[in-house]
């Protein structure tokens, strides 16, 4: 059987809710300590997660942003990883809803930079599952340098042998 965006996005909020196991260990400290990476600390790595998996499904149902969000977010660590968490089961279920027809749509938009674009929308949802596992990379590997050990494991093989029943 095919692997599908349903699939896909089960997936995504799986490994947010791992990753969030992990940032558990974090102090409110280290979460703002800078870093060097894509990103200047931790938090903003993961809100950068999280804001693509609110612009891209905001997109679809053709509302406009012309800002980044987190330059608005306020909160700490719990506040981050439920805005993350929400937003990966926020972005399931509307795909879920949409139906396989409006994911298969074509979508022209503009991008942060007024871009434009045209993207099919199925693809796009493959590319912010994506994008938020290459960003959850460097979220452990900055944990990992903020001297944390104990990583929750958010793969996409380990995701697929739970669901398949086997052991891990």
């Amino acid at each position: 059987m095919p692997y599908t965006i349903h699939q896909q996005l089960a997936y995504n909020v799986w490994a947010n809710e791992e990753l969030a196991k992990t940032v558990d260990r974090v102090t409110e400290e280290q979460l703002v300590q800078p870093v060097l990476s894509s990103y200047p600390t931790l938090r903003e790595t993961l809100l950068h997660i999280w804001e693509a998996q609110v612009i891209w499904p905001s997109r679809m149902q053709n509302k406009v942003m012309d800002k980044w969000p987190r330059l608005s977010f306020a909160g700490g660590k719990k506040e981050v990883m439920e805005a993350l968490v929400t937003s990966a089961k926020d972005m399931q279920k509307f795909a879920s809803e949409a139906g396989s027809e409006f994911l298969a749509e074509k979508m022209i938009y503009r991008n942060m930079r007024n871009m434009p674009y045209e993207t099919v929308k199925e693809e796009i949802l493959f590319h912010v599952v994506n994008h938020g596992s290459y960003h959850r990379g460097q979220a452990i590997t900055i944990i990992r340098g903020l001297g944390i050990t104990k990583i929750d494991n958010t793969d996409l093989i380990t995701y697929l042998r739970i669901s398949a029943g086997q052991q891990v």
